[in-house]
């Protein structure tokens, strides 16, 4: 297990994503068609080859003596994504969300339960961490523990799945995430919702990241506070994630900007 128990960390378990950036230089063209293309400087023996973009790496190019850096973290915005991923539920969960409220110093206590849980069916070396708003002190969150559960087979449903299901939890939702497969698994005492991935998937890395700035950044704290208690009220039709989508988005901007391990210009979303 992990955090006071044994001394391990998700920090330990998740691998520090580092990607070194490529230099780049404009090619210019004489004959008729696209003035210019964007190589990446081959290394003597190799051909220039595309600089590839949208896949989650760190990019940097060099055009014009003007640095441009993409944090290894960022994802696109995608508007209507919660709703869109409805179509691969499996299942409900056994107890609804319920309202935001204050924060509740009992959290913290009924995470260890989930984590404790989990350690029971899979065994203590399995990496689990406390991430969503019930892991921010001084938020309003609905009260749902958020953990995310790192398993090494993780499409190999048979060796890890029915061990979960033997204590409490129920498998909800099969899917991707930015790419990563991800299965969403919920549990009802305490009211849980367990998010398994592979090593190395990017979205806990963004789970931890999101966690330690809204921490840390008081400003942020309440701006996803309010951004909550608009959502509760969208209009018809728009589920509650996605109607604070936008200011998920621009909170994750904020905390990229100011990562001093990684390059990041600004990436407004549209």
């Amino acid at each position: 297990m992990l955090g006071r128990r044994s001394g391990r960390s998700i920090r330990d378990a998740l691998p520090d994503l580092r990607v070194d950036g490529t230099r780049c230089r404009r090619t210019h063209r004489t004959a008729p068609g696209p003035a210019h293309r964007l190589t990446a400087r081959a290394q003597p023996g190799e051909d220039a080859r595309p600089l590839r973009s949208g896949d989650g790496r760190r990019r940097r190019s060099r055009v014009h003596d003007v640095a441009v850096g993409t944090h290894p973290l960022w994802r696109p915005f995608a508007s209507g994504s919660n709703a869109a991923r409805q179509l691969q539920r499996v299942a409900f969960r056994q107890v609804d969300p319920g309202p935001l409220q204050p924060y509740d110093s009992s959290w913290p206590d009924a995470f260890e339960r989930v984590r404790d849980l989990v350690a029971h069916a899979l065994g203590p070396d399995h990496a689990v961490a406390h991430v969503g708003s019930t892991a921010v002190p001084g938020t309003v969150a609905k009260p749902v523990i958020d953990a995310d559960l790192l398993v090494p087979e993780l499409l190999d449903e048979r060796a890890w799945l029915p061990r979960l299901e033997a204590v409490g939890f129920r498998l909800v939702f099969r899917d991707a995430v930015a790419g990563d497969p991800h299965r969403q698994l919920t549990l009802g005492g305490p009211n849980a919702n367990l998010h398994v991935w592979q090593p190395g998937a990017v979205e806990p890395q963004r789970h931890r990241l999101f966690v330690e700035w809204l921490r840390s950044h008081p400003e942020d704290r309440q701006a996803y506070a309010d951004a909550k208690a608009k959502a509760v009220h969208a209009e018809d039709g728009v589920r509650y994630n996605d109607a604070k989508a936008s200011d998920v988005y621009d909170i994750y901007e904020r905390a990229f900007a100011a990562d001093p391990r990684h390059a990041h210009d600004p990436r407004p979303r549209p």
